[in-house]
């Protein structure tokens, strides 16, 4: 998965992994340009803090995600058409293991060096 210090950012990413994203909160629908002047005005209104503990992250489909205990516990702000609330991680923990690519959130094989769907470094 990748991560993100600013909304914005994060739904740019996103709109390269899909054109349709749901509110997790209600049955609000994005469009690409909705959701980044929904992005913009969130980044300006409710800045995250200036912590290296507070991110947003982008699954592999596109769904948007923020942290504030670095990864410990994810809260999906906006689902991806195409990805279930139900097969997102709840938390990164899991990623420390190493079973995980840390830039694309794709799973590894143990003792792999480099991840087999991004190229990453592991």
């Amino acid at each position: 998965m990748q991560t993100f210090f600013t909304l914005t950012e994060a739904s740019r990413f996103a709109s390269g992994l899909s054109n349709s994203w749901q509110f997790a909160f209600s049955d609000d629908v994005y469009d690409p340009a909705s959701l980044a002047a929904t992005a913009d005005a969130s980044d300006s209104e409710n800045p995250l803090d200036d912590d290296e503990d507070c991110f947003y992250l982008v699954s592999p489909g596109g769904s948007i995600g923020v942290t504030e205990d670095a990864g410990g516990s994810v809260e999906w702000l906006f689902i991806a058409s195409g990805e279930s609330p139900d097969t997102l991680p709840v938390s990164l923990e899991n990623r420390s293991s190493g079973s995980f690519c840390p830039a694309c959130g794709s799973p590894v094989e143990p003792g792999s060096r480099f991840c087999g769907s991004c190229g990453q470094k592991l």
